[in-house]
């Protein structure tokens, strides 16, 4: 998030703009709720004085009106008039209490929606480093548990401290209007609750965001655990990711019983505070009473209001508390928000014809690392010809497939494609023309066939056997129970690696890419099957460039040129017949592949 002072308010109306009149609606439904829930005390007031007790009738705000014609009633029509009152306004303010929540729930749920439609569109436009550089798990529990909060304050806090602050606004205009004396008193503590839950709220919203926070950390966790849970197994190390969950459920725990022990005071010294002001308000409104300054119904009718004077205050506390934890949950939402989103506008060239693709001076470090990944390579892969990268674990390679499609960026140096510097070219285009095929291969939960055709509008059934076929997966597909519907399962976990990596390179051939990246995606077949599909590959490659990272030279040495990267650096280039003429690592890394595997040396 940029180093700016967040409001909060500011973003809760960004997010609410949209559907401002429904909420809006809701709120003056909520008033005049409010102001028929006010006025039923004033038909208790007039049975005991009026009716019972014989006074004059008087009521607030209508009083003028009615007053004259309340008098002609008598003993009998006063009561019925009351019980008839406090009936319509029950009645009424049931109806704009329906009408109110309908309203506000139509306003929020639109907002809400909006926010996760906005959110979740942001997270897709973000650059890959910032989803390599934040946990899977936290980014999941943002997108849950805080949109969540966030839904709860919309849904009910919002309007509820705008209906709190006109309910206690009315409640006092009516104690005042009866007993000034009496009334100083209940109000004499609102400052003092108001200065509690504002001492209150700096406190907690820390300790929200604390609680939220390790919640995520914890999420994270879990989320490895769940989807590495072959590796957990495979390797006996359920033992070690059960203290580390216990150890971080720990952290989370005892975040939440510091939270609630700041919880347990606020409530604390909240109930002492309205005990306190009850008290007050009895003893003065008794004296009053026996003095004659106040009637029997005033008072009843003013204890009334105070009730009404109570609940919004103790409630305001509560609102501010939720409103801390929301706070919190929108920082964390507005930390993703503000994260710069990849513009896959920012370049709208696009090469008429596809071209030599040039590294020059390259050089790039990933982010919290002091080594560079790259340092200061330059080299060509002509139009058409196949390239291939070879070069120990950590050397590179790899680094230089995600700079051409530009999931990061060179730090120094430029790289172009058909002449044109790939930061100038539109992403959508870029990254259609140029096919990756990685060595870790993702698959969704779907069949195999939609896996393969994921990102390809259209295409025919001759194109996808051909992909098949040229992938190497045709007999793959024939074993399997319901061939291409055949669902892969979560992640592809029904698959072995090699039929992973095959079904990748199937899916890079339906989209009929200009340009193909192997990188390291024959690594978990053996080294007969690599032999075939790069057989097929060869004829389906034909006019097209082609980069091939691996770490067999089995796999490279028909490419027209071959880069040798050791830290970073291009240490040699050449074609396979130069290098191994020469002293280096290709040589070295040859001679001892081709004595472990002599049956690949038949090309």
């Amino acid at each position: 998030m940029e180093n700016k002072k967040f409001s909060f308010f500011k973003f809760i109306y960004e997010i609410a703009k949209g559907h401002i009149g429904f909420l809006a609606l809701s709120l003056v439904f909520s008033f005049l709720s409010v102001g028929a829930n006010m006025l039923m005390p004033q038909s208790i007031r007039l049975a005991i004085d009026s009716a019972i007790g014989g006074l004059p009738p008087r009521l607030p705000v209508i009083g003028r009106l009615f007053e004259p014609w309340l008098s002609s009633l008598g003993t009998t029509g006063l009561l019925a008039f009351s019980a008839g009152l406090s009936l319509s306004l029950t009645l009424a303010s049931g109806l704009l209490a329906l009408a109110n929540r309908a309203c506000l729930s139509i306003g929020s749920e639109g907002a809400i929606k909006d926010l996760r439609d906005r959110l979740y569109q942001h997270i897709q436009r973000l650059p890959y480093k910032w989803h390599a550089e934040n946990h899977t798990g936290d980014i999941v529990q943002r997108a849950t548990s805080d949109v969540g909060t966030i839904k709860a304050y919309i849904s009910s806090q919002a309007v509820e401290v705008i209906r709190t602050v006109f309910m206690i606004s009315v409640a006092l205009s009516f104690m005042f209007s009866m007993n000034r004396a009496l009334s100083y008193i209940a109000v004499a503590f609102v400052p003092v609750v108001i200065g509690v839950n504002t001492v209150y709220y700096s406190i907690s919203s820390k300790r929200f965001l604390a609680a939220d926070e390790h919640e995520g950390e914890l999420m994270s966790i879990a989320q490895e655990n769940f989807t590495g849970v072959r590796v957990v197994r495979a390797f006996g190390m359920e033992s070690y990711e059960r203290d580390r969950f216990n150890s971080q459920n720990e952290i989370y725990t005892q975040a939440w019983v510091k939270l609630g022990s700041v919880l347990g005071a606020f409530w604390a010294v909240n109930s002492m505070l309205t005990g306190l002001q009850r008290f007050s308000i009895i003893i003065g409104g008794c004296f009053l009473a026996v003095s004659g300054e106040l009637t029997v119904g005033e008072f009843l009718v003013f204890i009334s209001y105070y009730n009404y004077l109570q609940w919004p205050v103790r409630s305001l506390g509560r609102t501010i508390s939720e409103m801390s934890r929301a706070s919190a949950s929108a920082i964390r939402l507005a930390e993703i928000l503000d994260a710069e989103a990849e513009d896959i506008e920012d370049g709208l060239k696009e090469p008429a014809e596809t071209g030599d693709i040039v590294f020059d001076s390259v050089s790039f470090a990933y982010a919290n690392t002091a080594a560079k990944a790259l340092d200061n390579v330059s080299f060509t892969v002509p139009k058409g010809s196949s390239f291939g990268i070879l070069g120990p674990t950590g050397s590179g390679k790899s680094t230089i497939a995600s700079l051409l499609i530009r999931l990061y960026e060179p730090s120094e140096g430029k790289i172009t494609y058909g002449g044109i510097d790939t930061a100038d070219i539109s992403l959508p285009f870029l990254r259609n023309k140029i096919g990756l095929v990685l060595q870790e291969t993702f698959l969704f939960s779907k069949t195999l066939e939609e896996n393969i055709a994921i990102g390809v509008s259209s295409y025919t059934p001759d194109d996808m056997a051909h992909a098949i076929n040229s992938s190497g997966m045709a007999s793959m597909v024939e074993e399997m129970p319901q061939g291409l519907d055949t669902v892969v399962g979560e992640r592809g976990v029904t698959l072995s690696g090699g039929q992973k990596q095959r079904a990748a390179i199937a899916r890079m051939l339906l989209r009929g890419a200009d340009v193909f990246i192997f990188d390291d995606s024959l690594s978990a077949v053996d080294m007969i099957t690599d032999l075939e599909i790069r057989r097929a590959l060869k004829q389906e490659a034909a006019g097209k460039t082609s980069i091939i990272i691996s770490h067999r030279t089995a796999s490279l040495m028909h490419c027209d040129r071959i880069l040798v990267i050791e830290g970073g650096k291009a240490t040699d280039i050449g074609s396979h017949s130069e290098l191994i003429r020469r002293e280096g690592l290709y040589k070295r890394v040859f001679e001892k592949q081709s004595d472990a595997y002599p049956e690949a040396e038949d090309r």
